[in-house]
């Protein structure tokens, strides 16, 4: 088979990445740019090496350069290296890094080899079929489907963006494969993939959300670059014939509160046109961070879909509560962040003159004050209702108690509700990934907590992730010795485990072939 080639665009190397990774390809995407080339090793469809010519973005440069190891360090490296492993692990061996740092450290640098490639601009790809063996199985690297979607979040040319979406009145489908339930989405395109059925359109879709258009077409970018969704054939309906409606008896009429509600998550959704995040929350541009936090929670608890799905007089608001709640989640993400803050303030200061005058948007209601020891109340009676409906085997009951709890928990018992809520959403299999993402923050926020550790472990070992499992099962036997089932386990993995892989069966299409015509 020739090689696939074609000119690359700037940002475009989401899309190529995506069609690799849909169509389970095996192979090298090679990119060639001014600054130099980089390698993309694709193994079904997973990213499993990038390297570059450029020296100042290699492995040891990078360890060097963000103060990680020394030029002596990386010479006690190379006699281990000669025996197979890779320099991250080397130094771990060495003691040099912490265990699992040097993940860390891989994981950063490939994010910054391929971000310089999206923002290097124009340049040439092509992409070889081959069959790459285990040795291209290095240090664990960031999941695939996470890093097409962070770099289609960086795409800002409108071309790029145009081009992708092409006839955004084609109606929008879902992908069938089951990685795609991993994905880490964000709040907006969350939104927008749980709107899409196979009869809304690429516009109508975008619609549904008060954001702005370019934002919104980001979003659709980084699901179709990544394959979540797909454009499809618009069914030819047959015409019927209209039949006799029925008048439905008038419904009694809404209590002062019901309506008070209505109005004010009305009045929310119509303020997010045009509304800053600062607006969103509530607050003046000097807040500080945990004033943020504190504006996000009340409102948060406040419109959140769960809250007005239990009101069967307020279904038809439920679109626009959960428009509120996302857009609440987008601005708390921005706020929180000091480097993105800063960046949104300096467009938001850039923009502002040049705004046409207009009267302001409604403003957000405000909740009561928060109550901390209400909070704690509410928490360990979330906690309780858990344990409960666990022990029953009412796990979705106990998922709803416990999600509904955790943007008010803190300390020790923000640590127990994340451990109980992983432990029921681990009976469904399609929700592990949400379970392994809050056990990683219980884990990161206390790095001894043995349960953390051990439930982890377990995932990973269901998972055929061998060398992740021995990682994590060892730290939890370190942490508690007497863990009969967690030496069990860890004993179960055996001696050194091989690389983490996944032989999959490549599916047909990918947004590729739609954008260059090529095969």
């Amino acid at each position: 088979m020739s090689p696939l080639s074609a000119a690359l665009t700037k940002g475009a190397l989401p899309v190529v990445m995506g069609d690799c990774y849909a169509r389970r390809r095996s192979g090298v995407l090679l990119i060639r740019q001014p600054a130099g080339e980089r390698r993309f090793r694709f193994r079904q469809g997973e990213l499993v090496g990038l390297e570059s010519s450029l020296v100042e973005e290699g492995a040891a440069e990078h360890l060097i350069r963000h103060s990680q190891a020394s030029q002596a360090d990386l010479a006690q490296a190379a006699a281990l290296q000669e025996r197979g492993l890779s320099l991250g692990r080397a130094l771990e061996e060495l003691g040099i890094l912490e265990p699992g740092r040097a993940q860390q450290l891989h994981a950063e640098r490939v994010r910054a080899l391929a971000r310089a490639v999206v923002a290097a601009g124009a340049g040439e790809w092509s992409f070889e079929d081959s069959d790459l063996t285990d040795a291209w199985a290095t240090d664990e690297l960031p999941p695939t489907g996470d890093l097409i979607l962070e770099l289609a979040r960086s795409v800002d040319e409108p071309e790029t963006v145009h081009l992708a979406l092409g006839d955004r009145e084609r109606l929008l489908g879902l992908a069938t494969d089951a990685r795609f339930a991993k994905l880490r989405l964000s709040p907006t395109e969350g939104f927008l993939l749980s709107r899409i059925d196979g009869t809304l359109s690429a516009h109508e879709v975008a619609q549904m959300l008060p954001l702005p258009a370019g934002e919104r077409e980001r979003a659709l970018l980084a699901l179709l670059a990544v394959g979540a969704i797909h454009f499809v054939e618009r069914p030819v309906r047959k015409p019927s014939r209209a039949m006799p409606t029925v008048s439905a008896p008038p419904a009694p009429a809404p209590s002062p509160e019901l309506m008070a509600r209505r109005d004010e998550i009305e009045k929310a959704f119509a303020g997010l046109k045009g509304a800053s995040h600062f607006d969103v929350l509530g607050l003046p541009k000097a807040s500080s961070a945990e004033k943020v936090k504190e504006a996000y929670f009340r409102f948060a608890k406040r419109f959140h879909p769960d809250a007005v799905r239990k009101q069967e007089a307020l279904a038809d608001l439920f679109g626009k509560a959960e428009a509120v709640f996302i857009r609440i989640g987008e601005a708390y993400e921005v706020l929180r962040d000091p480097r993105r803050r800063g960046m949104y303030e300096a467009d938001l200061a850039a923009r502002t003159p040049r705004l046409t005058p207009g009267p302001p948007p409604a403003a957000a209601p405000v909740p009561a004050p928060a109550d901390p020891e209400a909070d704690a109340r509410a928490v360990e009676q979330a906690i309780t209702q858990g344990e409960r409906f666990i022990a029953e085997e009412k796990f979705w009951d106990a998922i709803q108690a416990l999600e509904a709890a955790l943007p008010l928990a803190e300390g020790k018992a923000s640590l127990r509700l994340r451990v109980l809520l992983s432990k029921a959403l681990l009976k469904n299999p399609h929700w592990v990934k949400r379970a392994e993402e809050l056990l990683l923050t219980v884990i990161k926020d206390e790095p001894s907590h043995f349960g953390g550790h051990y439930l982890l472990g377990n995932i990973y070992k269901q998972g055929g992730l061998r060398a992740r499992a021995t990682h994590m099962l060892q730290r939890a036997v370190e942490l508690d010795p007497t863990h009969e089932e967690a030496r069990e386990a860890l004993a179960e993995l055996g001696p050194a485990p091989g690389p983490d892989t996944k032989q999959e069966t490549p599916p047909q299409g990918g947004l590729l072939k739609r954008l260059f015509g090529k095969n």
